[in-house]
């Protein structure tokens, strides 16, 4: 989970608008390391500015958040939906149009009717289904939440949902993660209500971030915060997610590269065998017979490499975890554990009853958290290992 401030004097350019546009939110991929949700940018713009855009190749959810626009679909507008059509913020009109979703490569053309604050959200699918005008909802407030807005189905990708959360005196906590379910990766935006006091925090287990009005919080897959509105606070909550596939499969020759490069990286994270490894380069190396025989498995997220186990045979019959590593930047995402049950499911259909692996002593909870218990110790050229099994049948 990261925190990721506004920047409320950034100004940029966009062709065909005469003056430089606010952008107070501009988060990408280089910001969050996400694999399927590309993006969310949120524009400030000005009354009459005329801007027309694309959704290259990506599909596009855009959501006005203050003020009203004229929105026109250009070439791929369907036959039920208006040119141009009014647009105007979520909450302003319960029931009217509040936002649109653009597949890839559909065009269109924006012109605000007063100053506008309009939120883009981009996830790159192969294809997507037409161009759609989303209405905000009349629902009341309900335990003081109100659902202003909710694309859960619709997008190939993107899920978005808009709150009105407004605590009387007592807090109120949500998980907006985990109520809308499934692997994904997420950005949590919070704004203000107009003169109303605001207070917030997210928070994991690892960690608690006080929240500001415009602050938004990248959230990785597998991690499930629960974000707390103080008593007597209100708060806009805007929640994009993309879905996230995670798979595992069979290593090629072919990646061996990518892998050892994997492994240094997690290598080196923690201090305890950075030295030793460094004076030793050659103790990472994934032998091709492993490859070969396809003893490697990966673990992908959204088809990108996360982390990868390795899984042989024993001479008594059980099956060995000879290497486990996750990318450090999707560690506490469950993807170690899920290469466990897989390496695990593996060496039971092949016989085994037990999975065992040689642990260093850092590794011990994770190991415990799997299922794994102590058998003995074992000096390894960088020090002391403890010796551990799983039962798989």
């Amino acid at each position: 989970m990261r925190l990721i401030k506004a920047e409320h004097d950034r100004l940029i350019a966009i062709e065909g608008v005469p003056n430089p546009v606010k952008q107070p939110v501009s988060i990408d991929k280089s910001q969050t390391g996400f694999a399927t949700l590309r993006s969310l940018r949120i524009y400030r713009f000005e009354a009459d500015s005329v801007v027309d855009g694309h959704a290259e190749e990506d599909e596009v959810f855009m959501v006005v958040l203050a003020g009203t626009v004229e929105l026109t679909l250009i070439d791929s507008n369907p036959a039920d939906i208006p040119r141009p059509i009014i647009v105007s913020a979520v909450g302003d009109s319960p029931g009217h149009p509040c936002a649109a979703y653009l597949p890839p490569h559909a065009a269109y053309q924006l012109v605000p009717r007063s100053r506008a604050d309009v939120a883009y959200a981009r996830a790159t699918p192969a294809g997507g289904p037409p161009p759609r005008i989303f209405s905000s909802h009349a629902d009341p407030h309900h335990d003081g939440i109100a659902v202003l807005l909710q694309a859960a189905s619709y997008p190939r990708l993107l899920r978005v949902r808009l709150l009105q959360i407004r605590a009387g005196q007592h807090e109120i906590v949500i998980k907006p993660i985990e109520e809308l379910g499934g692997p994904c990766e997420a950005l949590i935006h919070v704004t203000s209500v107009p003169d109303e006091r605001f207070a917030a925090v997210a928070e994991t287990i690892q960690a608690t971030i006080p929240l500001t009005s415009w602050d938004t919080v990248a959230v990785t897959v597998g991690e499930q915060p629960a974000l707390r509105i103080a008593a007597g606070s209100s708060a806009l909550v805007l929640i994009v997610l993309a879905n996230c596939t995670i798979s595992i499969r069979v290593a090629s020759i072919s990646e061996r590269p990518a892998l050892e490069a994997l492994q240094w990286r997690a290598s080196l994270v923690a201090p305890d065998y950075r030295d030793a490894l460094l004076a030793d380069p050659d103790a990472i190396s994934i032998p091709d017979e492993q490859l070969a025989s396809e003893r490697v498995l990966i673990c992908e997220v959204a088809g990108v490499l996360a982390g990868f186990a390795v899984l042989l045979p024993r001479e008594d019959g059980d099956a060995e975890l000879d290497g486990l590593f996750v990318e450090p930047g999707r560690w506490r995402q469950g993807l170690g554990a899920r290469l466990v049950r897989e390496a695990a499911t593996r060496a039971a259909a092949a016989g085994a009853r037990h999975l065992h692996v040689v642990a260093n002593p850092t590794a011990l909870a994770f190991y415990n958290a799997c299922g794994f218990e102590q058998t003995g110790q074992q000096a390894t050229r960088f020090g002391p290992a403890i010796l551990m099994r799983l039962a798989v049948k």
